[in-house]
């Protein structure tokens, strides 16, 4: 759609214009507006003193119709495990394949490497790498990964976090990164489009992230702020 505006520039000052509240240099905002406030005013925008952390669902098992739910997962470089109060549970080589399922009769996380495993009581795993820049992968393909291709939609920047969520009765693995970061993670839109509407689709998308983020999350049951379907923003 089009719609065409005529300016007219003078040289005397403008007229007042009924229903427009002009503003000069230092002048304060009026109540001219119906509800008593003024309609041209921007309410203040909140200022970051850290670069905000973006909670990703990125795929699940549903105990309810599934028979196996292992989020199985690897690195180039050595990971942590962790518990989601900060306890130690093991440091895995790089390469080496980890498979972790929940028992939700007893609250344990159990850890399968090969054909050791380990249980922990723990609400959730955090898999945090050591390198300066860490990824990890999801070997396994659950309810969003399947057809991922290998090689990118299944290596993730940040932290991944592994949560039994029980009012749902699902099994998600999510990831924790920088907001920046995952911007860069989207593909709503071709490489192939052009410069300026790839910065007009990221300032879209960092002002939907920034919403829900205030909002305390698109999906509070299942501790995450976003999914990384269409039902959100495409993320890989």
């Amino acid at each position: 759609s089009a719609m065409e505006v005529t300016i007219v520039a003078t040289a005397a000052a403008p007229a007042a214009v009924a229903g427009v509240t002009i503003f000069g240099t230092g002048s304060t905002p009026s109540a001219s507006g119906t509800d008593g406030t003024d309609p041209n005013f921007i309410a203040f925008t909140r200022q970051y003193d850290r670069e905000p952390v973006m909670r990703i669902g990125l795929d699940y098992f549903d105990f309810e119709t599934e028979e196996r739910h292992e989020h199985k997962v690897r690195s180039e470089e050595p990971f942590r495990i962790v518990t989601d109060d900060g306890r130690e549970v093991a440091t895995i080589p790089a390469h080496e394949v980890v498979a972790i399922t929940y028992h939700p009769d007893t609250g344990t996380a159990r850890i399968r490497r090969g054909m050791d495993a380990t249980s922990v009581r723990a609400a959730a795993l955090r898999l945090l790498g050591m390198g300066a820049d860490p990824v990890i992968e999801i070997v396994s393909n659950g309810t969003r990964i399947q057809g991922a291709l290998p090689t990118t939609d299944s290596h993730f920047a940040g932290a991944l976090e592994v949560r039994y969520v029980p009012e749902t009765q699902r099994f998600w693995i999510i990831n924790e990164l920088p907001m920046e970061r995952y911007l860069k993670g989207l593909v709503e839109t071709s490489d192939a489009a052009a410069p300026e509407f790839h910065k007009a689709q990221v300032i879209a998308a960092r002002t939907y992230a920034l919403y829900y983020l205030e909002a305390g999350g698109k999906y509070p049951k299942g501790q995450f702020i976003l999914n990384a379907t269409a039902t959100d923003q495409v993320y890989r």
